[in-house]
């Protein structure tokens, strides 16, 4: 019998230290009668990739099943007003959605909304603090929020985050280009990746990814996160999806325990045989990506990390992190100014400050854009330069072989490459330029802040 492990199965070192394993849930009237408990702070539900509020459909009548944590609303960009007037209308509420306006921008981009929706709760209801809990993207949405500066979180809850990234983001930026940026719904649920694939993709060459976990790790206080990972499914684990590991289909194991210092909790899947009176067909499935949105030892898993003691994590000077890059930490300064200003002068109106927040996430949004061009660019040259080698040696072969006529084939493979190599060149520069012109919005949007707060 050969070694090899079984694709999918979970392998001792699989799991960070002192994760706790959570079994499922057998019995049906246990599952339908588990109540929460009563929440301490507001909690703000938030989607992942290509998905909405919806996702919360079961999440919410759980929480809400009990009197003392009320509904307090959906909020998206553009209806801020009416937010407003929910939470003023019920101050004590604690459950709360977001919609993001774009469910295939990167999380930097929604990470602005994160703090928008934060700013009502806090401005027009009685809380000090909020929770957050986020399935799939909707946590890196969370740590963005943070890395740009949001410092009112107690607890972060996250089901199924791609922490270390993930391989299958990869494989669908890949498959999308080769469709020409018109493969919807199948990997790339895109028309054109507009920052969420590419800030999805694995660790270490996600660049963004790479920089704000070494800043969550040098930076006092942050809130607690509990980590809620699912495996059962073959999941892509290797950089383009090559190997298979542990995991929920779309997020292995390893990522999705992976951020330093969050409590992890591994939901197993089921291991009934049939005969046993639990046993349904695809138990082992049942704590996959989507799923487990809905399951109801993640609801069980939730409540308890949601109602616990939190803990803060201690400051790590030895680190060294990657400082951001200058036109995000302008955006970032500008943006947290004006959310501290507002939060400080509660009675003064969030509407007039709503434009600038809009042009904030705007020039993120082309901060993200030009990136990924910069990258198919790069991507496009060195593929090109592969072109112009084989080109030149199949040249070099024909003339040997037949003459000049015979080093046709390879001199026009050879132009055909030196062709595509001056676009990607050229596309490179385009890019670069772009990043200038949208670092130069971004200081100005700074000077512009900082001009108006001291007034």
């Amino acid at each position: 019998m050969s070694g090899k492990k079984p694709s999918g199965a979970v392998q001792p070192g699989d799991l960070p230290k002192d994760t706790i394993t959570v079994n499922p849930i057998e019995s049906a009237t246990e599952s339908l009668t588990h109540k929460p408990g009563t929440l301490h702070r507001p909690v703000i539900l938030i989607n992942g990739l290509a998905r909405d509020a919806h996702d919360w459909d079961k999440m919410v009548p759980w929480l809400t099943s009990n009197p003392d944590n009320e509904f307090g609303g959906v909020y998206q960009k553009g209806g801020d007003q009416a937010f407003e007037e929910a939470v003023k209308s019920n101050p004590k509420a604690k459950v709360f959605v977001l919609d993001p306006s774009d469910n295939l921008a990167s999380p930097r981009v929604l990470g602005g909304e994160v703090r928008r929706m934060i700013d009502h709760i806090l401005r027009h209801g009685e809380a000090e603090e909020v929770d957050l809990v986020g399935h799939s993207q909707g946590g890196l949405d969370i740590l963005a929020a943070i890395d740009q500066g949001e410092d009112q979180i107690q607890n972060v809850v996250t089901l199924a985050t791609p922490w270390k990234g993930a391989a299958v983001a990869s494989v669908a930026r890949r498959f999308d280009g080769l469709a020409g940026g018109t493969l919807g719904g199948v990997f790339a649920p895109v028309g054109r990746d507009k920052g969420a694939l590419f800030d999805l993709r694995p660790l270490p060459k996600n660049e963004w990814l790479q920089g704000v976990h070494e800043r969550w790790q040098s930076r006092a206080n942050n809130p607690q996160v509990s980590a809620i990972s699912g495996s059962g499914t073959p999941t892509p684990g290797g950089q383009e999806g090559a190997s298979i590991t542990a995991g929920d289909g779309f997020v292995s194991i390893q990522s999705g325990l992976g951020l330093p210092d969050a409590q992890t909790y591994h939901l197993a899947p089921g291991q009934w045989e049939p005969g046993d009176k639990n046993f349904r067909a695809f138990h082992s499935l049942d704590v996959n990506h989507l799923g487990i949105a809905g399951n109801s030892a993640a609801f069980k898993t939730v409540g308890q990390a949601l109602t616990g003691q939190s803990k803060s994590k201690p400051m790590r000077p030895d680190l060294n992190p990657t400082p951001k890059l200058p036109a995000e930490a302008n955006l970032d300064d500008g943006e947290d100014r004006i959310h501290d200003h507002l939060r400080a002068n509660s009675q003064n109106e969030m509407k007039p400050w709503l434009p600038v927040l809009d042009e904030i996430q705007g020039v993120r949004q082309q901060i993200v854009d030009a990136q990924i061009d910069e990258r198919a660019g790069d991507l496009k040259t060195k593929r090109a330069g592969w072109i112009v080698g084989a080109g030149l040696a199949a040249g070099a072969v024909g003339c040997y072989l037949g003459g000049a006529l015979g080093s046709l084939p390879g001199a026009a493979t050879t132009l055909f490459g030196a062709h595509r190599m001056w676009s990607g060149v050229q596309e490179q520069k385009q890019a670069q330029i772009a990043q200038t012109d949208a670092a130069a919005v971004a200081a100005h949007l700074k000077d512009q802040i900082d001009a108006q707060l001291s007034l």
